[in-house]
This record gives C-alpha cells, sequence and structure tokens, in this order.
C-alpha cells in the first residue's frame, strides 16, 4: 500500500467519527423469478430529456464540484450510485468519461482534503469502490485512474486496524473508544455483559459501509488478477466477520422475508416515540422488537450485491443471493404501499417489519420528527432498484411519470429532507429534476450477478 500517502491522509483528515445518523402492497407484483436480468438485456438510450437533465445536474457536479469534500461526500455517495451504473451498463461513454475524470482528480490530490467525517467519507468510497468494479467488469481498466485502488484500501485499514472507533458514551463501559473498528465489532458480536437488545451492541452505518467497500475491493482483485481467487489477509478477514454477522443478526419470518438486527434499537432516542402512529402530541413509547427504519436500510441491496460480486464460493453466493431475494419480498410486502385514492403515489413505511410509527422525533433540531410515510422520499433516490427485478424497474418506470409531482406528494416526500420548501427556501431534490432523473434511470437499472 501507499504508506506515504496513508501518512498524509492522516496528518491532513484527523481522526474523525459520527453517525449521521401499515399498508402493503398486493403481492402479485412480487415475483422471484426475475430477480436477475442476464448480459444480453438490450442496451437503453437516453432520451432528450433524460440527456437534458443529466447535462443540467450531473455532468457539471462531477467536472467542477469537489464532490468528496466535507459538506458534499455524503450526498454524493447516495445521489451519483445510479448514474454510475447507468453510464457503465448501458454504455454511455461520454458519462463513463465524466466519472472517470471526476475520480482522477480525487485520486491525484483531491483525496488529500477528503471528507473528514468517518461515515460521510465512506459513503463517497463506496461510490469510488463501485467505479473499480464497473470499468473492469466492463472491460474499461483504462479508465481507471491510478493508486485509486490503494487510496480507499488505505482508508479501509486505516479504519479496521488502526484508527480509534468511537462508541456511545455508557456508565457500564470502562473505556471511550475501542483499539479500531475490527475491536469494536468484535465487541459487539460477543459481548455477553450487555443485553442484546441494546443499541450499543448494533451494527451501524459505517460499519456495513466497511464491509461493502472492503467487498468491492476484494471483486477488483478477482477481476484483475485473472482466474486466481486474490489472498488479502485484511478483506478477507473483514468479509468473514461480515458473514458471521448476517448468520447472527438476521431474522427470517415464515413468510420468506428477514429483518436485520430486529429490537436492538428500540432504546435509541431516535425510536423512543415508535409506539406513537401520529404525530399529534406523541408520547415516548417505544416498540421492543422494533425493526430498522427504511430510510438507513435503503442501501442493502446494493451492499448484499457487493457481498455476492465477492463470494469465493457459489455456496457463499447463494447465501447472500437468498437474502437478497427475501429482502424483495420484505420491500413488496411489508414496505412498499400503492397509489389509492388519498395519495396518488408509490409510499413506504417507516419500518422495514411495515410499521409505520414515528421516527426521530426531536431529531437533531427537526422539530417534529417523522410522521407514516414521512421517510417515502428515500426511494426516489433509486437505490431500492438494486433488488435486480422486473417489478423493481416497473415501480420507477411509474413513478418518473409522476413529474412534476403535485404538492400533497411533495409534502411527504420533502418531510424526509428535513428542509420543507416554503417560498423562502430554494428548490430542493424533489423539484430541481434530480429525484426525476433518479427515478428514469432507476426504471431502466439491470442489475448483472
Amino acid at each position: 500500500m501507499k504508506i506515504n500517502k496513508l501518512l498524509l491522509f492522516l496528518f491532513l483528515s484527523g481522526v474523525f467519527s459520527a453517525l449521521k445518523a401499515q399498508d402493503t402492497i398486493s403481492t402479485n407484483l412480487y415475483s422471484t423469478t426475475d430477480s436477475v436480468m442476464d448480459n444480453n438485456t438490450t442496451l437503453w438510450q437516453p432520451d432528450t430529456s433524460v440527456t437534458q437533465l443529466w447535462n443540467k445536474l450531473i455532468e457539471p457536479s462531477l467536472k467542477d464540484s469537489s464532490l468528496w469534500e466535507k459538506g458534499k461526500a455524503y450526498n454524493a455517495g447516495h445521489f451519483y450510485m445510479v448514474p454510475l451504473h447507468i453510464a457503465f451498463q448501458h454504455n454511455q461513454e461520454n458519462w463513463q468519461q465524466q466519472f472517470a475524470q471526476h475520480f482522477k482528480r480525487y485520486a491525484e490530490d483531491g483525496f488529500y482534503m477528503a471528507e473528514p467525517t468517518r461515515l460521510y467519507r465512506l459513503q463517497y468510497q463506496y461510490l469510488a469502490s463501485w467505479f473499480l468494479v464497473l470499468a473492469v467488469q466492463h472491460k474499461k481498466d483504462s479508465l481507471i485512474p491510478t493508486d485509486l485502488y490503494n487510496i480507499i484500501y488505505d482508508d479501509i485499514d486505516r479504519i479496521w486496524n488502526v484508527e480509534p472507533a468511537w462508541t456511545w458514551k455508557n456508565n457500564n463501559l470502562n473505556f471511550e473508544e475501542f483499539e479500531n473498528m475490527r475491536a469494536r465489532i468484535i465487541w459487539k458480536l460477543y459481548n455477553v455483559e450487555m443485553p442484546p437488545n441494546t443499541f450499543y451492541r448494533a451494527i451501524v452505518d459505517e460499519e456495513k459501509f466497511v464491509f461493502a467497500i472492503a467487498a468491492n475491493l476484494k471483486t477488483y482483485l478477482k477481476l484483475t488478477e485473472g482466474d486466481t481467487i486474490p489472498k488479502n489477509e485484511m478483506l478477507d478477514d473483514i468479509l468473514q466477520i461480515n458473514k458471521t454477522i448476517f448468520d447472527r443478526r438476521v431474522v427470517w419470518n415464515k413468510e420468506g422475508g428477514w429483518l436485520f438486527q430486529p429490537g436492538i434499537w428500540h432504546n435509541h432516542i431516535d425510536y423512543a416515540y415508535a409506539g406513537n402512529i401520529s404525530k399529534d402530541n406523541p408520547k415516548k413509547l417505544s416498540v421492543l422488537d422494533i425493526a430498522e427504519d427504511v430510510s438507513h436500510s435503503h442501501r442493502t441491496a446494493l451492499w448484499l450485491r457487493s457481498f455476492i460480486n465477492a463470494s469465493e464460493s457459489e455456496e457463499m453466493s447463494m447465501y447472500y443471493d437468498s437474502l437478497l431475494k427475501g429482502l424483495e419480498y420484505q420491500f413488496f410486502n411489508k414496505l412498499l404501499v400503492s397509489p389509492n385514492d388519498s395519495i396518488n403515489t408509490y409510499l413506504t413505511n417507516n419500518f422495514m417489519d411495515g410499521y409505520n410509527g414515528v421516527y426521530r422525533w426531536n431529531y437533531n433540531g427537526l422539530k417534529n420528527g417523522y410522521g407514516p410515510f414521512e421517510l417515502s422520499g428515500t426511494m426516489l433516490i433509486g437505490w431500492w432498484a438494486f433488488l435486480g427485478s422486473n417489478a423493481i424497474n416497473n415501480i420507477y418506470k411509474e413513478l418518473a411519470t409522476r413529474f412534476p409531482l403535485p404538492e400533497k406528494v411533495l409534502s411527504i416526500y420533502e418531510a424526509r429532507t428535513n428542509e420543507p420548501r416554503p417560498a423562502d427556501k430554494a428548490p430542493n431534490f424533489y423539484i430541481t429534476g434530480f429525484a426525476e432523473l433518479m427515478t428514469r434511470l432507476a426504471a431502466v437499472l439491470n442489475v448483472y450477478k
């Protein structure tokens, strides 16, 4: 690895950590027979309106904005993932070049100024790691800038092995941080002194991103080193622990869906009001077996894609593929709510088990938290399309026809941003054309196994 770059990165970025932290649709939309599209799928060509939206919203940001810097990396990691996949899956060479030039600037000197908050930086690094994988998968190795792999690898190595890992303040703990992320995860998995349903033991987003990035780096090595499966002590260690986490924290239901670590967040402040199904004068009322919220969980399908790609055996691949199918079942049968006479658009329930209570009441200055359906706007970022079925593509096709969004729909989708749009506020994601572009791209997303 590039030790000199690692030391400079450590000096400039320092050590920062943060956590940013029922109606159901008819089951006839769910299918297990079309979950993976093959490589013979007809390539899609953008029409004039899509091209105009891309040229207005994506190209200038990739060209002129330092998306890896503080205040930008969090959104970049989310909003540019579907466009990145579309650029390669549908062989849009101009779009590929735009991403390539962007990551070239990042690899040459941009990473010195990378987002210091660890979670946000990891979200950007995950985007960059997918650029590595997609470029090699589509035989566009020449687009990959020198040292991009090493920069991402060094960051993961530092987080996993070197940088102290934060923990919540707790009177039951005689320490304020862990030696590194690996030590923290091992403690979470095997600590027997703390009740199992407390959020101190929860696997959090920054850990999930490290697992997914490690999987993409492993896939990159597999694709660039021929038929041999390269051994890498750190990446293999991360992926083995990741498998252990899924073994221990996934709870299947009899219908064929599953939940991740249900109940573990019930005593966290974000979930303290979950037992209320209205924001009208809610009281503290937790739900003991509450599932994770949909806004954090929308990334899960793509994480599973990363784990499938990195699998070293058919058995391991099938293991993660079964989780992907179970997640699809959960989405269509517990989360997604069909358009109706009241709201003519697709919505989601707030929690992965289909419960629709209040989330994050009085969170971080957010006065009213999120009431029923008010996390639905997350769906328009497009990541649920990584479920990879015709059914999910069709949902996004229908969503794309609903723009411009009527005010009644906007009021629900905008709640997720904590930036409602009175006259004195700038246009947001849902009315600038960005959400429309994401849904139109997600509608043609082909996920190759």
